[in-house]
């Protein structure tokens, strides 16, 4: 799914302008994947939610770089109860896969996406971000759960407060 830039009048601002939802992409167990699963770029306040996003690495040749879903210039995202897993389980391209990249959003919400399997990557951050709202996310058996590529997202949970992201086998 890719949605390409637009603009938007305040007359014609619609609630949410995007919603990306309920969608299955890639098959588990078996050798139809997508490189991109969802892409946004440039939107206003889109919302990718309850999509589920396979990968399926047969063999251990180099594949291109892949990612679940890439959000990048978009402001206040909402990436929420998405499943990203690839089910082949342990090869050696792990980082060849992120589960969900964040390029240069102001204030994405990244929430409940529960699992992000057998991922590189489970979250990656480049650029300025804001403030990033990042809880209850579930990563398991990912080489890294969260990367930061050069990038600023603001101060997460506090001593009194934590936002109860789960980390399995990392």
């Amino acid at each position: 799914i890719f949605t390409p830039a637009y603009s938007h009048s305040d007359e014609f601002l619609l609630n949410p302008p995007i919603r990306i939802f309920n969608n299955t992409i890639g098959e588990s167990g078996q050798d139809v994947q997508p490189r991109i699963g969802i892409f946004v770029s440039s939107v206003y306040q889109p919302v990718i939610e309850n999509n589920e996003i396979n990968f399926f690495r047969s063999n251990m040749s180099v594949y291109p770089s892949a990612r679940g879903i890439w959000v990048q210039a978009c402001v206040l995202p909402q990436i929420k109860a998405n499943s990203i897993i690839e089910s082949q389980g342990n090869h050696n391209l792990f980082d060849n896969l992120i589960g969900i990249r964040s390029d240069a959003n102001s204030n994405p919400c990244i929430g409940a996406n529960d699992p992000l399997q057998n991922l590189g990557y489970g979250i990656s951050f480049m650029g300025e971000n804001g403030h990033v709202s990042m809880a209850l996310n579930n990563f398991d058996e990912c080489d890294n759960g969260v990367q930061l590529d050069g990038a600023e997202i603001g101060t997460q949970g506090t001593q009194d407060r934590t936002d109860d992201n789960q980390w399995t086998d990392i």
